[in-house]
Order: structure tokens, then sequence, then C-alpha cells
């Protein structure tokens, strides 16, 4: 997994992983249905957790990041699973 712009998603070297707490597929939705969903799940999670979001490839991802971002949720992590669809781990703030 890549790193979000907030600060390394495990450390490096260490062979830790990111293991999310929930994983919510939105695969199929548009904006603002994506971003919506995802940050009432955020919501429902305590301080700390990871959620892992599957979006689609193109705008859900352009626009979905910045939107969790701009509400204070952090992207630890993401990741490309096919040509089509991305996983994004989104952390919950302290």
């Amino acid at each position: 997994m890549t790193q979000g712009a907030g600060g390394p998603a495990a450390n490096p070297g260490s062979g830790a992983t990111l293991t999310p707490d929930d994983t919510l597929d939105l695969t199929g939705l548009c904006c603002p249905e994506n971003s919506m969903r995802a940050s009432l799940r955020l919501d429902e999670m305590e301080p700390g957790q990871l959620l892992a979001v599957i979006c689609d490839d193109g705008e859900t991802i352009e626009v979905m990041i910045p939107n969790l971002e701009a509400e204070g949720y952090t992207v630890a992590a993401r990741e490309r699973l096919d040509e089509d669809r991305w996983q994004v781990l989104v952390a919950v703030p302290d």
C-alpha cells in the first residue's frame, strides 16, 4: 500500500501492515453519495480505528479523498486493487 499524505502508513522495514477495523464497499456509487456513506460509517467508529473503503477509479477517488480529509479524517494508505477499483484506508482521528 502506498502511504497517504498524512504520514507513513506503517513503520517501513518493520513488516507491519495496517489492518482495517471495518470495510465499506462503495463500488458503483457516484459522488457525493460515496463520500456521504463513508463519512457516516466513519462517524460510527472509535478514534484510532481504520475503515477500508473500496471505491471506483476516476472522479470517485479524486473527490472522495479530499472530502474526507476536509472533514478531519486521515487517509493512511491507498492501494489499487485492479484496473477499476481502489482500497483506501481512512483513519478516525483521536
